[in-house]
């Protein structure tokens, strides 16, 4: 057997961190707006004293709207859409892990159940937009655990879509 030599090819960056950030802060909430400048901040990884670098940048083009005395921003006017009553949601979704604050989707007396202090986020079921519960299948078979007791037809559909993500993975 031969051993071959790769030589490391080095490759400079062409841009600095200030002139890539605007884009970089653009493509997050063209992603995931609306979206508040705290958000963008936890997307990104900034330490907290970092964050204030995004207040610097050009919002101009984005949209912003005021709820609930926050800021959120968008790439475009953000539409008004029914809210699915059930919704299975992967482990680590970004409907939960791309915010800052998961207080209006993650109910904060439940939140340790979903994502565990090893930082794993469990596969989880919404109700009507919030997490109500996770799932998971276990020993070949479907698992869904409500926080609270939900309406039967509720949890039968939920425990009937795991059991189809088996079949299909089987």
């Amino acid at each position: 057997m031969t051993s071959r030599n790769f030589d490391l090819i080095s490759a400079e960056p062409t841009q600095t961190f200030e002139e890539v950030l605007p884009e970089l802060v653009r493509r997050f909430f063209a992603a995931y707006g609306p979206a508040t400048l705290a958000d963008a901040a936890w997307f990104l990884g900034f330490w907290k004293s970092e964050a204030s670098i995004l207040r610097k940048q050009p919002l101009d083009d984005l949209v912003c709207i005021e709820h609930n005395g926050s800021r959120y921003y968008s790439v475009t006017e953000p539409q008004i859409e029914e809210i699915p009553e059930l919704t299975l949601l992967s482990g680590f979704d970004p409907y939960i892990v791309s915010y800052a604050d998961r207080g209006a989707v993650v109910p904060p007396e439940h939140k340790s159940k979903l994502i565990l202090k090893s930082g794993i986020c469990n596969p989880s079921v919404a109700v009507n937009g919030r997490v109500a519960g996770i799932w998971n299948i276990t020993k070949n078979e479907p698992v869904v655990e409500f926080f609270e007791k939900q309406p039967k037809q509720i949890a039968t559909e939920a425990l009937a879509r795991v059991d189809a993500i088996r079949v299909r993975t089987t």
